[in-house]
């Protein structure tokens, strides 16, 4: 590891932990007692993750935007084809920034571009650090389901096939950096999200 990148490490790691409670604990663990409807159904106050603040609802319509950058997740260039990158960008209020969330029987979420109605996927059902995420036609697998835990005022989403975590590769503050999945890196904030 080159000393700019074990200080750049460090800095960012400092950074993390100075804000107030980005070293919480995850609780990635779905409460066994919930109850969730399958995809496009009508959601409920009891199929909802987060605090009563910060609650996703099923069906409900949200922008993921990276904690770190303040980017949010975007469908390269508007596309509707399947394959089409996940990337950050400038937060706009344009339909390929918005992902409706769909609560899974077993409490994992789906997540479906707006102007595509295509979810959110890792490539090829890969589990391997660096895979990215892109829009594939919904098939419910498991590639296409995360869990979706709060911590400390923001999102964690952990691929259900993998185990790996979203994030914005390397830490990348530039629009256009590709969203991927990665071990949990500590509590990072490029793995960590808005979801307003």
């Amino acid at each position: 590891m080159s000393t700019t990148l074990r200080i750049s490490t460090i800095l960012v790691t400092l950074s993390a932990l100075a804000l107030p409670g980005c070293a919480a604990q995850i609780d990635d663990t779905p409460d066994d007692g919930e109850t969730a409807d399958d995809r496009g159904a009508a959601g409920s106050a009891e199929e909802s993750v987060g605090t009563a603040a910060q609650a996703i609802v099923n069906g409900q319509v949200v922008r993921i935007r990276a904690a770190h950058s303040l980017k949010c997740v975007d469908v390269a260039g508007s596309s509707t084809a399947d394959g089409a990158s996940l990337i950050q960008w400038d937060c706009n209020a344009q339909p390929n920034q918005q992902f409706q969330a769909w609560r899974q029987p077993d409490g994992s979420w789906e997540l479906s571009a707006i102007h595509s109605d295509k979810c959110v996927d890792v490539e090829g059902a890969s589990t391997t650090n660096g895979a990215r995420l892109l829009q594939y036609g919904c098939d419910h697998g498991a590639n296409q389901q995360f869990w979706i835990s709060y911590s400390a005022g923001s999102y964690f989403l952990q691929a259900k096939h993998s185990g790996k975590y979203v994030e914005v590769r390397g830490y990348s503050l530039d629009s256009g950096a590709i969203v991927d999945q990665w071990d949990y890196n500590g509590g990072l904030l490029n793995q960590r999200f808005y979801l307003e």
